[in-house]
């Protein structure tokens, strides 16, 4: 027989009852409509006579459990210790991939039979299945008869491997309750044999203590990285240890690494491993700290605060805008002044193209949910992806977090009113937003949404204007919440709203709260200062760059390079620029890394962030004849007119935004295009001076409605 995480549940419940409990009270419970329950009652019911045990249902009183106490101890028995043979087949073959990955050598066959409680010829089924999987890592079997069976890869793949087993099979909640130490016999897991089998591919105690290591790095980070790409470091790096210690070493191409070693986060990954060093007495080779670099690089990031501009991401800055373009023309909706949705999909998109040219997996346990629920979305998302990166092939995993983006910018409300929803969600940006989204549908009373992360919520001070909602569960943590799915069904709707009449009835507060009053509460005299340096910097950033705006015209140059070596000359005579050799110096590396040419125009966008740049600058440069270079999206192109943006290191970050904002632009419209194409230095700078001043007053508005 086989239980299922919900029969668990619905077993468990009723035992803790001991006497009648309506259908009503069981579906609440259960988060689960009441047809639900009747129809899991009733598939329990063969399963529960094997046990002598039966459901008893009376009309008008409920139904409870007819159970000795002997029998419910053996139903007890069964359900937390999940015996090998409640496997699902497709478990089955889980536990039995874990069991030759983690092995050091070749298994024999009889002796996995023998561990799993099934005949030989099963096992060796369950072998010949298992092997499409395993080759999906890179992995093969060496499958001999005496030999046994043993798997064949790199260590690398292995270790993916191992991540993907245990990121399928173990919910992050529950990981994050063994980081926490907060695991015991009664702790109910989903597929909990598996789990606990997987969870043997690392020591639990070496777990907690890597947790703490990554979780120092992860508050030094610019912005925290969402909770499943944690969770994904530190089972990465508890996998690596015991690996390690094994002997088991991992290998990489040493351009790779030196390419790595240049990044920022290889110095977050190089303290990390001197941490761990410290903790467990070994030595970690740099191999290893290139790996735990790529992590870093490919996490998403939980924030979806402004990006900064540098040398690799204005290429995605524009993948971006021609996105949410393409997106506009498949659903009929306006996107393309989401300043929102711009952001949360720069941020997000970054490392996900970087975990597609590193092939690391990620999982998405929203997906069969969002297929479900926005399988048009999906879709033409899909399709739009496609058209943007048709050189990329983007998992549906990948695509599945996209959607929940541009779901929660297709459903965004703005009413005006007093409360703050302060969202968990571990899955990462889109499903906070959607969530968020939902809930203000919901509750107009709801006008701020906070998306942060489990392990930021302890240092939060709360108000009693504060709603907490969360897609896990928050049992060891003393804090007043709800817990519900990203996409908020009716039932949970219901239950968020029993919670938010008793939220108010505890803050003794009427519906509708003055509004400006509840901002004196909120705002700090920290926060008031914030925001208005950051307008100071967001408008004197503008200012600078239309005072530095050139175009530079009927030029006698040959080819590119030649007119930009003769503009940044001029530049640096002009004191706007220190250095011109290293300047055009640090743009022919960056041009090297990919093309410059925007597709579908005759213009090339040169961009970089070097300390001899003096002050920021945009300039538009005309070539006397068309130059044929790379396009972005790696083919050939014409190109007559270049556009070169510089910024000097160190400064707001208000400023890299405004000039990332220059290349939004370039694309927003064909008519913007051929502007920068064609058009004179007035005609360019009364164009820019007009869209930079609505992008900077748009983010004021922004944050009036997100702050009061």
């Amino acid at each position: 027989m086989y239980f299922t995480a919900r029969d668990r549940l619905i077993l468990k419940y009723l035992m803790d009852q001991g006497g009648e409990v309506t259908v009503h009270d069981t579906a609440h419970f259960l988060g689960v409509s009441e047809r639900t329950v009747h129809r899991d009652l009733q598939s329990l019911e063969p399963s529960l006579r094997s046990f002598g045990i039966s459901i008893e249902k009376q009309a008008g009183k409920g139904i409870r459990m007819q159970a000795t106490p002997e029998q419910t101890a053996m139903l007890k028995d069964r359900l937390t210790k999940g015996h090998v043979q409640d496997f699902t087949p497709e478990q089955r073959r889980s536990f039995l991939i874990c069991r030759l990955l983690e092995a050091s050598g070749p298994m024999k066959l009889q002796a996995l039979a023998s561990e799993m409680q099934v005949t030989v010829a099963t096992v060796s089924q369950d072998v010949e299945k298992g092997l499409a999987w395993l080759e999906s890592f890179n992995l093969s079997l060496d499958r001999r008869r005496g030999y046994g069976v043993e798997v064949q890869g790199m260590e690398s793949d292995k270790r993916k491997a191992m991540s993907s087993l245990l990121t399928n099979h173990v919910n992050e909640s529950d990981l994050i309750g063994y980081f926490r130490k907060n695991l015991n016999q009664n702790h109910e897991l989903d597929n909990q044999a598996i789990a606990d089998r997987l969870l043997g591919f690392v020591d639990v105690n070496k777990l907690s203590k890597v947790e703490e290591a990554v979780h120092l790095i992860n508050e030094k980070l610019p912005y925290p990285i969402a909770d499943s790409a944690y969770i994904g470091l530190i089972v990465h790096l508890a996998l690596a240890l015991e690996r390690i210690i094994k002997g088991e070493n991992i290998h990489i191409n040493q351009d790779v690494l030196a390419e790595l070693q240049k990044e920022k986060e290889y110095q977050m990954a190089l303290e990390l491993s001197q941490t761990l060093e410290e903790m467990f007495q070994t030595k970690i080779p740099v191999s290893e700290i290139g790996y735990i670099t790529m992590h870093l690089r490919g996490a998403k990031l939980r924030h979806d605060n402004q990006v900064d501009m540098d040398e690799k991401n204005i290429d995605m800055a524009l993948n971006v805008t021609h996105l949410i373009q393409e997106m506009d023309k498949m659903i009929g909706v306006d996107l393309q002044h989401d300043v929102s949705l711009y952001q949360g999909l720069l941020a997000h998109l970054e490392p996900v193209m970087y975990r597609i040219r590193q092939q690391m997996t990620l999982t998405n346990p929203l997906l069969d949910e969002v297929k479900a629920n926005y399988q048009e979305l999906f879709n033409k998302l899909t399709i739009s992806m496609r058209k943007v990166f048709p050189d990329v092939a983007v998992p549906d995993a990948e695509i599945g977090y996209l959607v929940l983006h541009f779901g929660s910018a297709i459903e965004r409300v703005k009413d005006e009113y007093a409360f703050r929803a302060i969202v968990i969600c571990s899955s990462g940006i889109g499903s906070a937003k959607m969530l968020g989204t939902r809930l203000q549908r919901e509750f107009p009373s709801i006008t701020e949404v906070v998306n942060v992360s489990l392990f930021e919520l302890e240092k939060m001070e709360l108000s009693p204007l504060d709603l907490i909602f969360s897609t896990i569960p928050l049992s060891d943590m003393n804090v007043d919440y709800v817990q519900v799915n990203p996409f908020l069904t009716s039932d949970e709707v219901d239950k968020a709203k029993v919670y938010f009449r008793r939220r108010l009835s505890q803050a003794s507060l009427p519906l509708h709260t003055n509004r400006a009053d509840t901002h004196r509460i909120r705002k700090s005299f920290a926060d008031v200062v914030r925001e208005v340096s950051m307008t100071e910097n967001r408008y004197r950033a503008v200012r600078e760059l239309l005072e530095n705006f050139r175009l530079f015209d009927s030029l006698d140059s040959v080819d590119m390079q030649e007119a930009l070596s003769y503009v940044l000359g001029r530049l640096a005579s002009g004191g706007l620029i220190t250095d011109a050799e290293k300047a055009a110096k640090r743009l022919y590396e960056r041009e090297k890394l990919s093309g410059v040419g925007i597709p579908g125009t005759t213009l090339a966008l040169h961009h970089t962030r070097s300390a001899v740049v003096a002050k920021p600058l945009f300039i538009v440069i005309r070539l006397p004849s068309a130059s044929v270079i790379q396009a972005m999206d790696g083919g050939k192109m014409d190109c007559d007119t270049v556009l070169v943006m510089l910024a000097p290191e160190n400064r707001e970050a208000e400023l890299y935004e405004a000039i990332s904002q220059i290349s939004v632009s370039v694309i927003e419209s064909s008519e913007s295009s051929e502007l920068f194409q064609t058009g004179n230095e007035s005609e360019i700078g009364t164009f820019l001076a007009n869209y930079l001043l609505t992008w900077a007053r748009r983010l004021d508005d922004k944050g009036e409605d997100d702050h009061g």
